[in-house]
């Protein structure tokens, strides 16, 4: 039997694709992933260096002075600081301690920061034992400076004053840092000449000359300018006082003496006068008396000039100066270089000292 169905014939090419179909719905949200803590990663490697950063700002000026000193007014208002010092402190000018019978007297050198005391007390310390410790009010005595005067003003000195009125006849003081040193210079003539000048050679190589110049005394002037140079053929701007004095050797009273240094400031002082002593004591709680002392056992030591003697040994006071030597207070030349920039002093190197050290030295050459 011959069958009369048909087989299938082969397949036909593929159709083309059909269009997209919706999106499915969304699925529900799977559980938690493991915690993660990025410290627990190991350190990587230390990466390349970083730029240069901006300039920081300008530190703290930092300036140690060594220098300290303290200087007497002789009168009843402080004296000022020196151009390129510090003021630290103003006070009264205390000389020393007389401790009674037994006890002694313990002196203040005027040229140093303790003869300068900040308040003004009859009596300040006390004195101990073993055991105990008290005031010896009616034996212990403070000696002050009494301020400056002439003949006529001493003559008429009360020898007690009433401690409303103390104040004023004690001489005020002031202690000043300062980053420069002064140079005392002792002589016959009426103003004594400061050392010669110096020329030295700076850290760049080249010449410099430093001067030493007479220290200027401030004054009041309202307009004044700190370390400004004085006009042409004068010592001190205008205002100022050129530091010239009378040298001062020391003061006794009875076998104590108290004396300065030669090389001190206050062996030069500006004016001539007695320096009586202020004494002081405390008699009984709240009752306290001074006395500045004029009697004979009072005696003030100047230098005396070389080879001048006077014809007696009964001289006025105030008609001797003329044997005693003058002297002068000069500032060191690294004062010289001392500019004033905002609130500080800086150290700086003058071209005009750079000119006037090559015309020395070309002067010594010629010579």
């Amino acid at each position: 039997v011959v069958s009369t169905q048909s087989t299938g014939g082969p397949a036909g090419p593929r159709g083309p694709a059909g269009p997209a179909g919706i999106d499915g719905i969304k699925g529900i949200q799977g559980p938690p992933g493991d915690s993660f803590n990025t410290d627990d990663c190991p350190t990587g490697p230390a990466g390349p260096p970083g730029y240069p950063g901006l300039p920081g700002p300008p530190g703290a000026n930092i300036q140690l002075n060594p220098y300290i000193m303290a200087f007497h007014s002789q009168t009843t208002t402080p004296p000022k600081c020196l151009d390129g010092m510090t003021m630290l402190w103003e006070g009264y000018s205390f000389m020393f301690m007389d401790g009674g019978a037994g006890a002694g007297k313990w002196a203040q050198n005027l040229g140093d920061p303790g003869s300068c005391m900040r308040e003004f007390r009859s009596s300040f310390f006390s004195e101990c034992t073993g055991t105990t410790c008290g005031k010896s009010s009616q034996r212990h005595q403070s000696a002050w400076l009494a301020i400056a005067g002439d003949k006529n003003f001493m003559d008429n000195l009360s020898s007690y004053v009433p401690m409303t009125d103390i104040e004023n006849y004690i001489s005020r003081c002031v202690v000043c840092e300062s980053m420069y040193s002064l140079y005392i210079v002792h002589d016959d003539s009426d103003k004594p000449s400061c050392p010669e000048d110096q020329v030295v050679v700076s850290a760049t190589g080249a010449e410099e000359v430093l001067e030493y110049e007479v220290a200027c005394l401030p004054g009041d002037h309202a307009n004044r300018v700190p370390n400004k140079a004085a006009p042409h053929g004068q010592a001190c701007q205008a205002g100022d006082t050129p530091w010239y004095g009378y040298s001062f050797w020391q003061i006794s009273d009875g076998n104590f003496g108290l004396g300065v240094t030669s090389e001190s400031a206050a062996a030069c002082l500006t004016k001539f006068s007695h320096l009586p002593i202020i004494k002081c004591k405390e008699l009984a709680p709240t009752v306290e008396m001074c006395q500045i002392s004029k009697d004979s056992t009072v005696r003030s030591y100047w230098q005396m000039k070389a080879g001048v003697t006077p014809d007696t040994n009964n001289i006025e006071f105030y008609e001797s100066e003329r044997f005693f030597k003058r002297c002068a207070v000069c500032r060191r030349p690294e004062a010289k270089k001392l500019v004033l920039e905002g609130t500080r002093y800086i150290f700086n190197s003058d071209t005009n000292m750079n000119k006037k050290a090559k015309k020395a030295k070309k002067a010594k050459k010629a010579v």
